[in-house]
């Protein structure tokens, strides 16, 4: 899968390979967990159809994941597999065959130039290739191209190590998923500069 971010738009991004949805926003654990738990029981006791169930437990078992509890999150997510497996029309292997982005701290543009200056805005990018463990962490980061270069690797590296990822799952088991591509866009101006040092020392950018 190709994921792709631009920084100057909220709506999710799309690539060839596939969309993914507006990541989750992290908010306070305790209250979030008792609100889907909620969602879940409503959507039970109501009758709502199995994709809707599974929708809310997929909600759940995600907010469990991106709070480090996978023994919690993976019963769940194996539950909304036999729940969407029993839907008509729904690939359930499919739908866990890939990992989708959960949560994905953006990182700030650089920096507009002072007003009065007639400089044109441009679009710039940083590509990056990674591993997605099986817990949903990114592992073995690289960066395989951006456009300044040096303008916003720092940033975005930072971004993406820090995201987090429903890992893809195969017969109920995560799996860790290598060499996913991801691609982050953002604006800056020609006289705006990097946003941060470029450095040589391998250990900044790892």
């Amino acid at each position: 899968p190709y994921f792709v971010v631009t920084s100057t738009s909220t709506a999710p991004g799309a690539s060839a390979a596939r969309a993914f949805e507006a990541p989750i926003s992290i908010g306070d654990y305790p209250r979030g967990e008792q609100a889907l738990q909620q969602i879940v029981q409503i959507r039970r006791d109501n009758g709502n159809d199995s994709l809707q169930v599974s929708e809310a437990v997929l909600d759940l078992a995600d907010w469990y994941l991106l709070f480090d509890r996978p023994k919690r999150a993976m019963p769940l997510y194996d539950f909304a597999f036999d729940l969407l497996n029993e839907t008509d029309g729904v690939d359930a292997q499919a739908f866990f065959a890939q990992p989708r982005l959960l949560h994905f701290p953006a990182p700030s543009d650089p920096k507009p130039p002072a007003l009065g200056t007639d400089a044109q805005p441009l679009v710039g990018h940083v590509e990056l290739s990674f591993d997605i463990t099986s817990n949903g962490f990114v592992r073995d980061l690289k960066t395989v191209d951006s456009q300044p270069e040096g303008m916003m690797d720092f940033r975005v590296r930072k971004s993406i190590r820090a995201s987090r990822f429903r890992p893809a799952i195969i017969d109920g088991v995560p799996v860790k998923t290598e060499e996913q591509s991801f691609r982050h866009e953002f604006t800056y101006y020609p006289t705006s500069g990097p946003a941060e040092p470029i450095s040589t020392d391998a250990a900044a950018v790892q």
